[in-house]
C-alpha cells in the first residue's frame, strides 16, 4: 500500500511540474530542430523554448537556425534568444545566416538587452523629490512664525 501511495505521488508531482523543451545529450543538430518545432507546435512559447536551449546548451547558430526554420518571426527569435541568455553578437550573426535583415536583427537585440525600467523615470521621481524639500519653513528667521515665539 506504501508503494501504491508513493507512487501516485511520484507521478501527480511530475504531472503538475511545468514541461520543458526535452533536449538531451548527443542530438544532432535535425533532432534539435524537430524537438524545438515540436514545442512551438505543442504551445509552448518562443522565450520558454530559447531558454530551454540556452540552460541545454544548443548553439545559437542552432536555435535560430529552428526558430526561422519554424516560421517564428526573425526580430521574435532574436529578442527570444538575447533574453535567454545567448550573446547578442552571436544572434544577430545567426540571424543574419538565416536571412533575418541586420537593421531586424540588431535592433531587436539591442531593445533585449535593456533593463525594462527607464531611468529617466527613476530620475524624474528624485528630482520631483528634492524640489518639494524645503518648501515649508525657511528655518532661517523668515517663515510663518508668530513674532512672540
Amino acid at each position: 500500500m506504501k508503494k501504491l501511495i508513493a507512487m501516485c505521488v511520484a507521478v501527480g508531482c511530475m504531472a503538475s511540474a511545468p514541461v520543458y523543451a526535452q533536449f538531451t545529450a548527443g542530438m544532432n543538430e535535425t533532432q534539435i530542430k524537430a524537438e524545438i518545432a515540436k514545442q512551438l507546435k505543442d504551445g509552448k512559447s518562443v522565450d520558454t523554448v530559447a531558454k530551454a536551449a540556452f540552460d541545454a546548451g544548443v548553439t545559437a547558430t542552432t536555435l535560430m537556425s529552428a526558430l526561422i526554420a519554424a516560421k517564428v518571426d526573425g526580430a521574435v527569435a532574436v529578442t527570444a534568444a538575447v533574453k535567454a541568455g545567448y550573446s547578442s553578437n552571436a544572434v544577430v550573426s545567426a540571424a543574419m545566416a538565416n536571412n533575418v535583415a541586420q537593421s531586424v536583427a540588431q535592433n531587436a537585440a539591442d531593445a533585449a538587452s535593456k533593463p525594462a525600467s527607464s531611468t529617466n523615470t527613476a530620475t524624474g521621481g528624485i528630482s520631483g523629490q528634492n524640489k518639494g524639500a524645503g518648501s515649508g519653513s525657511t528655518g532661517a528667521g523668515g517663515g510663518t512664525r508668530p513674532s512672540g515665539s
